[in-house]
């Protein structure tokens, strides 16, 4: 039979122990109540309630509700909004952005550089500035400084790069992001062109690493709609006619200098053509086919860059010759900046 009445619910102090007063009316007109508890730690079956302070049986519950699952979430993600940003590192929040477009050049490179929209899932750090000649010797005392200590490191191939970014991590006591068959260690791996290209980020550790081709343009952009980084005037910003020391220009809104111009900079990507599909966290760690083969992506334009259309944060080339392994050569024009996944 239902009954009208009045049904109260308080927890008490133990989440697995709860009171429910009831307080109804019965068929001889009487008002009656009743407390019961119940204990339902560890999702045990329900057989006893005490009842008026007496213990009885409760013969029509036979299995207590499940007991609630611990909520791993901010263990699965936990929150990194209290993670302090290292000096000489800006703080990039995760968003989305529109990567790619034309730039000025030719029809073929315009073709594999469409505009498509990219989401990044995770904040990161990126370096205000380029690896310093200086920052790189710490690391490899074997390297020579050439122009200066303030001035960004050159002459180094994605090899060198990756590298001087394990032993700083493992230096700093972070963890590693690059391992060759499942050594971290650069000094232990076989440096051939085939190994190499087998080398796997991941992207998870805490360590320093090259940024990702949507990381770099990501934070090229500011999050303004400038041509350059940090403005529409590549004067401003661009050190385009000579390498110059560190931070010599303009930053862009998130702070960070020499995105365009100065020495270019190695991506951790393999090239490949732009999808047109929206994509989340894009990133080529394989070669893709084989006209670029080993080549990978590098970013910012570099000194002699008459065609300032090299300077804009969008404009994206794979280092060297279509066909060649160009990712263990180098450059004097080329460095490389540092990026950690905020954790």
């Amino acid at each position: 039979m239902e009954h009208q009445g009045k049904y109260t619910v308080t927890l008490e102090v133990n989440k697995y122990v709860f009171s429910l007063e009831i307080t109804w009316t019965g068929s001889d007109g009487k008002t009656y109540s009743r407390i019961i508890q119940a204990d339902i730690e560890n999702g045990k079956a329900l057989t006893k309630f005490t009842i008026d302070g007496k213990t009885v049986e409760y013969e029509e519950v036979s299995t207590a509700p499940e007991k609630p699952s611990e909520d791993n979430s901010d263990e699965d993600n936990p929150s990194t909004d209290d993670v302090p940003t290292p000096e000489d590192f800006a703080r990039v929040s995760a968003g989305t952005f529109t990567m790619g477009g034309k730039t000025g050049m030719s029809t073929e490179e315009s073709e594999a550089s469409k505009a498509h929209s990219v989401t990044l899932t995770k904040d990161f750090f990126v370096c205000t500035h380029e690896v310093t000649q200086a920052e790189y010797k710490q690391y490899v005392p074997a390297y020579e400084i050439a122009d200066g200590e303030n001035y960004p490191v050159k002459s180094v191939n994605w090899f060198d790069a990756i590298s001087y970014c394990n032993k700083r991590s493992s230096a700093e006591g972070l963890t590693p992001c690059y391992s060759l068959e499942d050594s971290t260690d650069p000094d232990s791996w076989k440096k051939t062109v085939g190994t190499l290209a087998k080398v796997v980020c991941n992207f998870n550790s805490n360590g320093y690493r090259l940024p990702t081709e949507a990381e770099w343009e990501y934070a090229a952009r500011g999050g303004e709609d400038y041509t350059y980084s940090g403005s529409s005037d590549f004067r401003e910003v661009a050190s385009y006619s000579k390498i110059t020391e560190v931070k010599q220009h303009k930053a862009n809104a998130y702070g960070i200098y020499d995105m365009s111009g100065n020495v270019a900079e190695w991506c951790f990507d393999f090239y490949a053509p732009y999808t047109t599909d929206d994509v989340t966290n894009p990133v080529i760690s394989e070669p893709v086919d084989k006209q670029h083969r080993m080549r990978k992506i590098i970013r910012g334009g570099y000194p002699d860059s008459t065609a300032h259309y090299l300077l804009a944060v969008k404009y994206r080339f794979p280092f060297g010759f279509p066909g060649e392994s160009s990712f263990a050569k180098k450059s004097a024009y080329l460095g490389f900046r540092v990026v950690r996944t905020v954790k």
